[in-house]
């Protein structure tokens, strides 16, 4: 608080926190003067945001100054400002000192945090010539640019300004070709606008402030400076050498603390780090890093849940896969990396694929058939079988005379959407995941192949494919339904009039445990670590059919029913 700075002699204190900057740099430094007085080493810290030193210098803070005065403040606030985002080739006692007209006898006083940082060479300077061209160019587009509009430039992403969504004309011409050039350039986004306040301190940019109508909010705006127009201009221009700012090197801390833990807790499930490129650890994603991670956390959570039959058998089933593609390696002479990659492998033990078709979809070459079988035995073997989704009409439902829900072949529109559908876009304005894996499905990859290797480099249960694929017909997509039909559960007459004399009892769009409670009682309520195998497997079965009834009843598909008619799975 800063009334804490009003009188208080208290010679021991150790440390003072600020949670956003005073307005001046010497309203700080009177402040932090109460820590140390006793002459031992103690800390301050402050936690800010670049705005938080704009929001002084509106009417409501210097209203009733003068304009000397006003001038006065500013200079100061700006100091702060860069004494705040000052990186580590400055020193902050010599930044004060300097305030004050005083010469130190240091050019470094060795305890600051950018002394220390210094020190330790993590501060040491950079080539940042790709970034600072991007950020030059973006504000180049603009006759004065936010901050936050700046980035969002640059990756193409943005949507304009105030509640009318304006984009300047400048900025619509030439963001395309800006943000296919920081795709090109593999800059990481989360770095350019920390280099913002470093490019005014070394006048690449400059900046102004604007006012709001009511003039009690201030806003800065950014321009290109003559010196960020020629390296804009000249692409031969000398490097631009700078020390990391400060919020840069805590994002890489935080990064490398993250690889650190991901490395040890993938080491410590036995997966060889080697097999995982540092590129995709550094980025934190990446086809080999995604497999081993899903294929580890799967492996923990059976652990964890007390279903350790279930983890041994996956383990015995990926242990089973690594022994047939060495036996192959050796048979054919080739690298075992070249008869099934690890990541490829854990990706098979973990979505159980059961088709031959999505093993070569997603990339098997040797000996095809062979782990197909493999597959097929030790899922049987192991008690792996999932409660996957018969084919359609293949259900032992009296051999071929009970009745079942006919869906429809070929290319089919739903009746119409659901009207709870909402459609959202992914993070940055990509497609969302749904769709992407029924654009795949649509092309005809086997929805097995879309689960083993997904775009995220995820691997995903088969289920969470037929999700994708059941939202895309709530959201009244089109669909292959002779494939999909085969995705789906038998659903019998007797099924359907069980669903429905339950659904009527329900709200409209109910919820799919509550149907499942009314079938098979308050057990399905019970926690999933004291269910009975049967239990669980009851569960699965009308789980599948109570989606099925749901998705007909969503888009508003009225059944017809017919014998039943053994069809052949989804290949």
């Amino acid at each position: 608080t800063i009334a804490f700075g009003m009188g208080i002699d208290k010679p021991d204190i150790r440390r003072v926190v600020h949670y956003g900057p005073p307005k001046t740099l010497e309203e700080y430094y009177q402040q932090i003067g109460r820590a140390g007085r006793d002459g031992l080493a103690s800390w301050c810290v402050l936690f800010f945001k670049d705005s938080e030193f704009t929001k002084f210098g509106s009417d409501f803070y210097v209203g009733l100054l003068s304009e000397e005065q006003r001038k006065i403040q500013e200079s100061s606030r700006e100091r702060f400002r860069m004494y705040c985002n000052a990186s580590s080739d400055r020193c902050r006692r010599v930044m004060i000192c300097d305030l004050f007209g005083e010469k130190p006898p240091f050019e470094r006083c060795g305890t600051c945090d950018l002394c220390k940082l210094a020190s330790s060479g993590a501060g040491a300077t950079r080539d940042f010539t790709k970034e600072v061209r991007l950020i030059c160019q973006a504000v180049s587009l603009g006759s004065g640019m936010l901050k936050s509009s700046v980035l969002p430039i640059i990756k193409g992403t943005f949507k304009g300004s105030g509640t009318s969504k304006y984009i300047e004309p400048s900025i619509a011409v030439g963001m395309p070709g800006l943000a296919s050039e920081f795709k090109k350039s593999g800059v990481r986004g989360e770095i350019l606008e920390e280099l913002i306040p470093t490019l005014l301190e070394k006048a690449f940019l400059s900046k102004h402030s604007g006012k709001t109508v009511s003039s009690f909010r201030n806003f800065d705006l950014y321009s290109v400076t003559e010196k960020g127009s020629q390296l804009i201009d000249d692409l031969n221009a000398p490097p631009v050498i700078l020390a990391p700012p400060q919020g840069l090197l805590e994002q890489e801390r935080l990064q490398a603390e993250k690889v650190a833990r991901l490395k040890k807790e993938l080491k410590s499930a036995g997966v060889s780090l080697d097999q995982v490129p540092q590129a995709e650890f550094e980025a934190g994603d990446g086809p080999m890093l995604q497999a081993a991670t899903r294929w580890v956390r799967l492996i923990a959570s059976f652990r964890t849940t007390g279903q350790d039959e279930k983890a041994n058998a996956r383990e015995t089933l990926l242990a089973n896969i690594f022994r047939w593609r060495d036996r192959v390696a050796v048979e054919n002479r080739m690298s075992p990396h070249n008869v099934l990659a690890d990541h490829m492998a854990h990706s098979v033990a973990y979505s159980l694929p059961r088709s031959l078709e999505a093993l070569v979809q997603i990339g098997v070459r040797v000996r095809t058939t062979e782990l197909h079988e493999l597959l097929a035995n030790d899922v049987e073997m192991l008690g792996l079988s999932t409660a996957a989704p018969e084919a359609h009409g293949s259900a032992s439902v009296g051999e071929g005379e009970e009745l079942v829900v006919q869906l429809p072949s070929g290319i089919w529109n739903p009746p119409h959407a659901w009207v709870g559908a909402i459609y959202k876009l992914g993070s940055k304005g990509k497609l969302p995941t749904w769709e992407v894996s029924y654009n795949r499905f649509q092309q005809g990859e086997h929805p097995e192949a879309i689960a083993m290797k997904p775009d995220t480099g995820r691997p995903v249960k088969l289920n969470t494919v037929i999700a994708h694929l059941t939202e895309a017909l709530m959201q009244g997509r089109s669909i292959d339904m002779t494939r999909f039909g085969q995705l789906m559960p038998s659903l019998t007459k007797e099924q359907w009039d069980s669903l429905d004399s339950v659904a009527v009892h329900l709200e409209k769009y109910f919820k799919q445990k509550d149907v499942a409670r009314a079938i098979l009682g308050h057990k399905v309520d019970t926690e999933f670590g004291q269910k009975t195998k049967s239990d669980r497997q009851d569960e699965a079965f009308w789980y599948e059919r109570i989606r099925l009834f749901r998705l007909c009843r969503c888009i508003g598909f009225e059944p017809t029913f017919a014998p039943s008619a053994k069809l052949q799975p989804l290949a």
